[in-house]
C-alpha cells in the first residue's frame, strides 16, 4: 500500500533500518498502491528490498502449473523491470501453499514467507512470521509481543 512509502519509508530512513515490502505486480497501477517511482526510489535507497506478492494475489494452492508460472515468474519480471534489481523473495498470498506451489517458487526465488505463526524450520520456502494486521492497535501489538520470549 501507499502508506509503506508515506509512513514507513521515512522512519526507515530516519533510523537507517531495513525492510522488505512485498508488492503485487499488477497492483503497481492501482490507486492507493505504490507507484513505479516510489518502488524505484525505495529499492535504490538500499533500505527496502522489494519482494513479490505474485501478479494478482490469487490463491496459489488452487492454480495449475501455467497459472503458477504466470503468478510467480511474471510478477518477478515485472518488479525487476521496475526496480532494476533482482527480486528474490516471495510472500504467498493468504499463506496458502502446496508442495507444487513451493516447488514452483523454488524455480524463481531464494526465499518465501507464509502468514503462519510459529517456530521456523530450516526451509527458506516456508518461513513463518509474526503478522501485524492493519487494524491492530498498540495494546494488541504489545499483547502479541508478550507471547514471545
Amino acid at each position: 500500500y501507499m502508506d509503506n512509502y508515506t509512513n514507513a519509508y521515512p522512519i526507515l530512513k530516519k533510523y537507517n533500518a531495513k525492510a522488505t515490502i512485498y508488492m503485487i505486480g499488477s497492483y503497481v497501477y492501482k490507486e492507493s498502491y505504490l507507484t513505479k517511482n516510489q518502488l524505484k526510489e525505495m529499492a535504490a535507497s538500499g533500505l527496502v528490498n522489494i519482494g513479490s506478492h505474485t501478479m494478482s494475489h490469487g490463491d496459489l494452492s488452487q492454480m495449475n502449473e501455467e497459472q503458477l508460472t504466470y503468478e510467480l515468474r511474471d510478477s518477478q519480471t515485472c518488479l525487476e523491470d521496475i526496480v532494476n534489481q533482482p527480486v528474490t523473495d516471495l510472500s504467498y498470498p493468504y499463506g496458502k501453499l502446496t508442495d507444487a506451489v513451493i516447488n514452483k517458487a523454488r524455480q524463481y526465488y531464494w526465499t518465501a514467507v507464509t502468514v503462519n505463526q510459529g517456530n521456523n524450520t530450516f526451509d527458506p520456502f516456508t518461513v513463518q512470521r509474526t503478522v501485524i494486521f492493519r487494524n491492530m492497535d498498540m495494546k494488541g501489538f504489545c499483547e502479541m509481543l508478550a507471547c514471545y520470549p
